[in-house]
């Protein structure tokens, strides 16, 4: 599905769930084999219900696979934030449940005994700009005034100096792969099913039928795990959050990081904490944010680059193990969406727009669910909820990310020809216009020519190639899909068109 792999992924052995290959009847089908979704499954498993996993690939290959495994209610500078915007009681509601989220994974590795490399560590959100220090400030006051384990520091053990940080104690990092294959095993082991290369095409809520690409599940409540959520018809989540892509690096452990996991404040995220196992010792260095499609680097790989210069510029005698992208998506207001889909329906749920923060989040999301399946109610349900009503910054928010979006359904293409399309280097993708055609073209490294149509199936956006993950990706929306144009993520749901060329399309010499 990607270029290059995370260490998650590289670390453990893949997976072979089997395909669903008739229809079912069931209590709780969860769609989405991420942590969201397992969590999820394994939780309401526990209550008696029920209920199976569909995922269209394989389980914890998407933005599980691709986290930074922290496990931390602090996220960046949300507090002061929180209270601003929507008071002490609502703020205090999403301290609560995400340090709750951390307990309940602390917790459910020491029952279970699940070796995930867990480590208690303190997170750090830290500034290198002396005016950043009235924000850490506020953070501060806000974060001890929710009852968070918060604490001003002014060094760490960062191979640099900072001009203030705040540091949250008994927060944790883990191998999310490892934890989240072993509570599927676990799942499985106590009844549950879980199917693999299954994708759900859509909902009829009025039946509350699931349709997948070859059968169909009839079950009493419909979870949406998907990162974003394929079925939203008529509700807009779209325009309700946007798509963003970071990037990780894995340098050898020859740092000096023994500790700890650190988030900057200032305007060029930097990320760090350290992995290790019995065989590897990494330190994971992450940054370089973008809306998705929308590079600053006309090629995505200068975004590792630029890491790897930065890493240089910190360590001696480092080199590069393995490197990443995550995309994530970032609601208008910045509170994920956890609960009903809409108060249209009473049965299917939803959770997405984890904003980065998805271990927690995730987890969180598990919980107010199975809550809200079980009891009918959740004590932190009202700041998740989502339908809540939005501030007025919040509306601005959509509506500035509404025209950003809008303006990248125009964009300037090439014209080439045939022998043009020949030169195509392998592993070059470029954007192509044939007869006021626009076509992606892709070569493979077999010199394998794949050419699609880059209309997004989604909203009619156009597509651009990522050099660095192979993908060709929405500005719009966030649609993925791989260069031969089959779907990876996003609202689109659907493969893009394989176009086939002959001679008469083709502009003359």
């Amino acid at each position: 599905m990607y270029e290059y792999d995370s260490y998650w992924i590289k670390s453990t052995p893949t997976t072979n769930y089997d395909e669903l290959v008739e229809d079912v009847s069931v209590d709780c089908v969860v769609i989405g084999g991420g942590i969201t979704g397992i969590t999820t499954a394994f939780l309401l498993q526990q209550q008696g219900l029920k209920t199976i996993i569909i995922e269209k690939e394989k389980i914890c290959l998407g933005t599980t696979g691709h986290t930074t495994g922290k496990i931390t209610s602090q996220h960046n500078l949300i507090y002061s934030y929180l209270i601003d915007n929507f008071g002490e009681k609502l703020a205090k509601q999403y301290a609560d449940a995400n340090q709750q989220a951390i307990r309940f994974i602390i917790d459910l590795v020491g029952k279970y005994n699940i070796d995930c490399d867990l480590n208690i560590e303190p997170s750090y959100v830290y500034t290198t700009d002396e005016y950043n220090n009235i924000l850490i400030n506020k953070e501060l006051v806000a974060a001890l005034s929710l009852g968070l384990p918060a604490e001003f520091v002014d060094s760490t053990d960062l191979p640099f100096g900072i001009d203030g940080g705040i540091r949250f104690l008994e927060q944790a990092q883990f191998h999310p792969r490892k934890y989240i294959l072993e509570l599927a095993r676990l799942f499985v082991k106590n009844g549950g099913k879980i199917y693999e290369n299954t994708q759900a095409i859509d909902i009829d809520p009025k039946k509350s039928i699931v349709t997948t690409d070859s059968n169909t599940i009839t079950a009493n409540n419909i979870i949406i795990a998907t990162h974003y959520p394929f079925f939203s018809k008529g509700h807009l989540y779209f325009a309700r959050m946007s798509p963003y892509t970071s990037y990780v690096i894995g340098i050898d452990g020859k740092s000096k990081l023994k500790k700890g996991m650190y988030i900057s404040c200032d305007r060029n995220t930097r990320s760090f904490r350290y992995t290790e196992d019995a065989n590897d010792r990494l330190l994971l260095i992450g940054g370089q944010t973008h809306k998705t499609g929308q590079s600053e680097n006309e090629d995505e790989n200068n975004n590792y680059k630029i890491l790897m210069d930065y890493a240089n510029e910190l360590y001696c005698d480092v080199t590069m193990q393995c490197k990443w992208s995550a995309q994530d998506y970032i609601t208008i207001d910045k509170i994920p969406y956890i609960g009903l889909l809409n108060e249209d329906y009473n049965n299917i749920y939803v959770a997405t727009g984890y904003g980065k923060w998805g271990m927690t989040n995730g987890t969180v999301a598990a919980m107010i669910i199975k809550d809200l399946i079980v009891e009918g109610t959740n004590p932190w349900q009202d700041i998740f909820n989502p339908s809540r009503t939005f501030t007025m910054d919040s509306i601005k928010n959509m509506f500035t990310d509404s025209v950003n979006s809008g303006s990248e359904f125009i964009t300037s293409r090439y014209k080439v020809t045939s022998e043009e399309i020949d030169r195509i280097k392998p592993t070059e993708g470029i954007v192509i216009k044939v007869n006021n055609r626009t076509i992606g073209a892709y070569r493979d490294e077999n010199n394998k020519l794949y050419l699609v149509d880059t209309t997004c199936p989604h909203m009619k956006c156009k597509l651009q190639f990522n050099d660095a993950e192979k993908t060709w990706d929405c500005p719009c929306h966030g649609s993925r899909f791989n260069y031969d144009g089959t779907f990876i993520d996003g609202p689109a749901n659907e493969n893009l068109k394989r176009i086939e060329l002959d001679v008469d399309d083709y502009e003359e010499e």
